[in-house]
């Protein structure tokens, strides 16, 4: 299930990341894949309706847990881009 969260994770952030196809800077594609609110709902609900296997609902909390960390990343650059360029 580690795995199955990580590949979540990877995904959303890759979904966003796709923004460097419309010319926008990867850092900013990277800090729009940031998420909690969906994937803590879809724990609830899931969780609430038993339809959940066990460690599906950590699967998806840690998928979130990396689009969290990943955008913390690219906050960082973006702030020292920012700082390098004035």
């Amino acid at each position: 299930m580690i795995l199955l969260g990580l590949a979540l994770g990877a995904a959303a952030v890759l979904a966003h990341a796709l923004m460097r196809l419309l010319g926008q800077p990867i850092r900013f594609g990277a800090l729009a894949a940031a998420q909690i609110g969906v994937p803590v709902a879809a724990v609830t609900v899931g969780t609430q309706l038993h339809v959940l296997e066990h460690g599906e609902a950590a699967a998806l909390m840690l998928g979130a847990l990396v689009t969290i960390a990943v955008a913390a990343f690219a906050a960082a650059s973006a702030a020292r881009s920012a700082a390098n360029s004035n």
